[in-house]
């Protein structure tokens, strides 16, 4: 508890860090209104990659978008030799992510849902396999999909006014991206080791 709140009071001025540093983004990427943003930090805080959720609108509720977006941050940054460490946090207020986006989802067709599950498995292995340790820093909601990713992360840390949760279960959902294996396997080294 002491580490935990001693390594949120580190990052927390990271989010309120200008816009000193270099953004990433390829060029298609650039076409897009921009979910994820990348910001490789200068200074003293050289070799920090800070990855920013941003999708005001649905409170960063996971989009097609989004994991494709995500997806190449992640690829970019693992062989990116002068990183040392990632934070993923989000730029919206009292969201860290929302889970999927249900409204979106409902606007598949049958065949595209089972793809869609398919690349969030594959984010979600993307991010527990990052050869730098990735922190989760959660200020806000983090449910469903959206805590699956924060446990996918090496660390989490997270404001005392978060709240998280497995929401699934109440919308009669089987869980799509294995966080019911990846909860399971956080829980038991952290209780029984």
């Amino acid at each position: 508890d002491t580490m935990a709140t001693a390594l949120w009071a580190r990052l927390q001025p990271i989010r309120l860090l200008p816009k000193q540093c270099a953004n990433f983004m390829s060029t298609h990427l650039h076409e897009k209104s921009r979910q994820i943003r990348l910001d490789l930090l200068d200074g003293e805080n050289q070799g920090i990659g800070v990855v920013a959720i941003n999708r005001p609108e649905t409170r960063n509720a996971i989009s097609r978008q989004l994991v494709s977006e995500l997806s190449e941050v992640l690829d970019f940054l693992r062989f990116n030799n002068q990183i040392r460490v990632v934070i993923l946090k989000s730029d919206v207020e009292g969201a860290f992510c929302a889970g999927a986006d249900l409204k979106e989802r409902v606007t598949m067709k049958p065949d595209e849902v089972g793809p869609a599950v398919a690349k969030m498995r594959s984010l979600l292995g993307d991010v527990s396999n990052l050869p730098q340790p990735l922190i989760a820093a959660i200020d806000g909601v983090a449910a469903g999909g959206g805590l699956e990713i924060a446990l996918a992360c090496d660390l989490r840390t997270a404001a005392e006014s978060s709240r998280m949760g497995l929401v699934e279960t109440k919308l009669a959902i089987i869980p799509g991206g294995g966080k019911e294996r990846r909860s399971w396997s956080y829980t038991k080294h952290h209780l029984f080791h």
